[in-house]
């Protein structure tokens, strides 16, 4: 074979290698399988069957802890309201506590079901910390507050659209995370990531922290100050 030809086939048998593991990852992430830019690739309700909405009974919260995969959604609004979506099959498979103004969910799915991510949609005037025990998918839309912190470990996946800048957010994960900010201006962000990284937010004041692995941060809105620790082959790109 010639040099060429083994270049080119190992070049895209490693691109095909890095789009498998992006997919696996997320699997877990959503009822339905994804790709890293967002298309649909199957959706697992021909394996749970049909899902169903429940309308979940909460107090005024700021804050969640989520124990197992989920799929949150989360809206600003006056109004606060919580609706948790599951299988039918296994509509007693989770649980549900709140702690002060703290929400604590338990994902209760075993057996070849354990990775799936129940859905969890939320409407309220403010969100300030979301802690996940394995995956998390968060998409924000609106403003959800000043300050956001957002831990966890797996496969994390953080998108959102708001009007106006937050004040900070934070980030800490151990795994996979993909970070789409791009329509959501912040002033500060500060990193704490192990694993592989794909970011592309608005920052327009600094950028804080430490990053150890491999991928890219591509910035918006170039902030003024960065004091952020590199360890592994993670690309910066400021536009």
């Amino acid at each position: 074979m010639k040099t060429s030809n083994r270049i080119f086939w190992g070049f895209w048998g490693s691109a095909a290698l890095l789009i498998v593991g992006f997919i696996a990852a997320f699997s877990s992430v959503t009822r339905a399988w994804v790709a890293p830019d967002g298309k649909q690739l199957r959706d697992a309700s021909s394996l749970t069957g049909p899902w169903k909405d429940q309308v979940l009974s909460a107090q005024d919260f700021s804050s969640l802890q989520l124990n197992g995969a989920f799929d949150v959604a989360w809206e600003q609004s006056d109004t606060l309201s919580v609706t948790l979506s599951v299988p039918e099959r296994f509509s007693e498979a989770y649980s549900m506590r709140q702690d002060g103004s703290r929400l604590v969910f338990t994902n209760r799915l075993t057996g070849r079901f354990s990775e799936l991510a129940l859905r969890l949609k939320i409407s309220g005037p403010r969100l300030s910390e979301v802690e996940a025990r394995k995956s998390l998918k968060l998409k924000l839309n609106g403003h959800p507050g000043e300050s956001l912190n957002v831990s966890g470990n797996g496969a994390v996946w953080i998108e959102g659209t708001c009007a106006t800048p937050m004040e900070r957010l934070s980030v800490s994960t151990r795994g996979m995370t993909i970070l789409q900010m791009k329509s959501c201006p912040m002033k500060r962000l500060f990193l704490d990531i192990h694993g592989k990284i794909v970011i592309h937010a608005n920052v327009t004041e600094s950028l804080e922290g430490a990053v150890n692995g491999s991928g890219d941060i591509r910035l918006s809105g170039a902030p003024a100050r960065q004091n952020l620790s590199q360890y592994g082959s993670v690309r910066i790109r400021i536009d």
